[in-house]
């Protein structure tokens, strides 16, 4: 799929830009947190054409690849791995695009599910935070964290999620659209991930950082602390 051959030629080339690698560096996104998620970069980028209505789409919405040109680039996948996605993220400013297959709208996605599969699975728990950095961020203490790429989980989401997990605990921003997504998660309802022709309350934990999202909280205490701290935040969760 052309997604998968545009993550491969744009992970490569990212070692060409010293800067766009300090600003990650800056951004406590390490080398191997670079090569894990796959997170790539591009000046000028060449879209391989799979005859696919989805490359035809992204050609049109992404004005033949430019407006994802000069931006770091985060591939989200589907569980096995394929590419589904991208998020787009601005070196200058906090300007991002997302591109998303219909298959990946249809079914759900998150950024970096692929790679917390393994301790989701051993834990039966998933962290759900908003954005790329966010992941990468938390991901530092519990390796199990994904991002929603918004503030909230929509249906296609949860019922995806649901399929690995029991439990989830939500680390939305600070802002309002958090805080609602945060409230709104308390009580979640959703069609139950057996199929059956009824509906299933479920519980959503949470964590309020007091900061205003993990990225930031990591910044602003450095690593060592920010470990630390999160440490504390999950022990604090209630029973399920």
């Amino acid at each position: 799929m052309f997604l998968d051959d545009l993550t491969v030629s744009t992970h490569e080339s990212i070692v060409r830009y010293g800067n766009v690698l300090k600003y990650l560096k800056d951004r406590n996104v390490t080398a191997e947190d670079v090569r894990r998620y796959r997170i790539g970069y591009g000046r000028v980028l060449s879209i391989p054409d799979d005859g696919t209505s989805d490359r035809k789409r992204f050609m049109e919405e992404s004005a033949y690849g430019r407006r994802f040109e000069n931006m770091i680039l985060f591939p989200f996948t589907e569980p096995l791995g394929r590419v589904v996605g991208l998020i787009g993220r601005s070196l200058e400013n906090k300007y991002f695009k997302i591109f998303a297959t219909e298959e990946a709208k249809s079914t759900g996605f998150f950024f970096g599910l692929a790679q917390a599969l393994p301790e989701i699975y051993r834990t039966g728990r998933a962290f759900v935070v908003e954005g790329p950095f966010d992941t990468v961020a938390l991901s530092k203490v519990a390796p199990n964290t994904i991002g929603a790429l918004t503030a909230g989980l929509n249906d296609a989401q949860f019922k995806l999620l649901r399929l690995y997990c029991d439990n989830i605990v939500t680390v939305f921003d600070s802002d309002a659209p958090g805080e609602r997504a945060t409230n709104k998660g308390q009580e979640w309802v959703g069609e139950s991930n057996e199929g059956l022709d009824m509906r299933e309350r479920w519980k959503i934990r949470n964590i309020r950082l007091g900061y205003k999202d993990p990225d930031y909280c990591l910044k602003s205490m450095g690593i060592s602390k920010f470990q630390e701290y999160v440490s504390r935040k999950i022990k604090e969760i209630p029973p399920w």
